[in-house]
């Protein structure tokens, strides 16, 4: 289970082969894999994640990076890391495979931009749907105005059950992500920051939630 940390990442690894092998689009799925274990997004942060939000200009992976406050559900911004070899192994593969289908790239005649984050849109969605088209933010209800991705969360309740993950969630992945954070080291309020949460109670909560078997 996450509950035993020096494993989770073997267990992660070990999901994201059996996504490899099940999935339709396999190169998004396992990206999206460990940029929701490495970042603890939010299905609707990672849906408004950017190709610049990963990428430099010079195409360079941006390993401390930011989540634009635009893209946060808080609306503040905060740290955003891409330090893990496997996330970025995984991401890039993804992107090459875009660039390869050509989906949202930069035009071929906007010659001085043809080198720029690897030819890929830095305004393009770093994640696209199987018909290479961003993942649509609606309102959840008529009378709620707030934000969310249905598709997104479809999209990883998929991959949860390819990767044979009994009763995962985008919410018990975080809090695989900050009971990892506290076993490294970080204190309530670095979770705090790094998952944006505000209070105290939420950082207490998201630490302490009952965890799903992987």
């Amino acid at each position: 289970t996450p509950g035993t940390y020096f494993d989770v990442l073997r267990v992660i690894a070990s999901g994201a082969s059996r996504v490899r092998k099940r999935s339709d689009n396999p190169h998004r799925d396992v990206a999206l894999i460990f940029v929701l274990f490495c970042t603890g997004a939010k299905p609707i942060e990672i849906a408004r994640l950017q190709v610049r939000d990963y990428l430099n200009r010079d195409g360079s992976v941006r390993e401390r990076s930011e989540l634009r406050p635009e893209a946060a559900v808080n609306g503040r911004g905060r740290p955003l890391f891409f330090t893990s070899v496997r996330a970025r192994t995984a991401i890039d593969a993804y992107l090459a495979e875009r660039v390869r289908r050509q989906l949202g790239v930069v035009a071929a005649s906007v010659a001085s931009d043809a080198f720029r984050y690897r030819g890929l849109d830095p305004l393009s969605a770093l994640f696209l749907t199987e018909t290479g088209k961003h993942f649509e933010v609606t309102q959840r209800g008529r009378d709620d105005p707030r934000a969310t991705c249905r598709l997104m969360i479809a999209t990883l309740r998929t991959i949860f059950k390819r990767a044979g993950w009994t009763g995962m969630t985008s919410q018990s992945a975080r809090r695989v992500v900050a009971r990892r954070l506290t076993v490294n080291g970080a204190d309530g309020a670095q979770v705090g920051e790094l998952l944006g949460l505000s209070s105290t109670r939420a950082v207490r909560s998201v630490r302490r939630g009952r965890l799903a078997r992987v």
